[in-house]
């Protein structure tokens, strides 16, 4: 998505099940609840408790304290007109969202269409009892958020 890890780093392949737990959190984030202090190497608990509806832990996720390693750029989650979002990333391989996104970036229309259509295919093939979003174009998506106007748009 091109948000820069700002400070710190991005999640590699050390962090995972086994290794301490990680959480890389916004700009906006580390402002607010560290002020001027450096959050790297800080440690946050969130108040999570078992069983998580909104996802699923390789470990237990009750009194777990997350090592910041990065402070990512902020973002806007809703809309264009809202301040940034206070964010937190976890490493998939500790924590799984269960409302995850997968974005795929084609060179093409061509391309796009291609692989929206291998896309629908490999995610049937996983389920028919899973909910599985639609695959749309980012400029359905930006267009149908009510942030931007169309006719403003390239």
């Amino acid at each position: 998505m091109g948000i820069p890890v700002v400070r710190g780093r991005a999640f590699s392949d050390n962090d995972s099940a086994a290794s301490t737990p990680v959480i890389i959190i916004s700009d906006s984030f580390a402002r607010r609840y560290f002020l001027d202090a450096d959050p790297i190497g800080k440690r946050i608990r969130l108040d999570e408790r078992s069983p998580m509806s909104c996802c699923t832990a390789a470990g237990p996720v009750e009194n777990v304290w997350r090592e910041v390693v990065g402070v990512a750029g902020d973002i806007r989650q809703a809309n264009l007109d809202e301040p940034p979002a206070l964010t937190m990333y976890r490493p998939y391989t500790q924590l799984v969202e269960h409302d995850m996104f997968l974005m795929v970036r084609a060179r093409s229309s061509a391309d796009a269409t291609r692989l929206a259509t291998h896309l629908r295919s490999e995610l049937a093939a996983l389920g028919a009892s899973k909910f599985w979003g639609d695959v749309r174009p980012m400029h359905d998506v930006i267009n149908e958020s009510g942030s931007v106007r169309s006719d403003a748009l390239c």
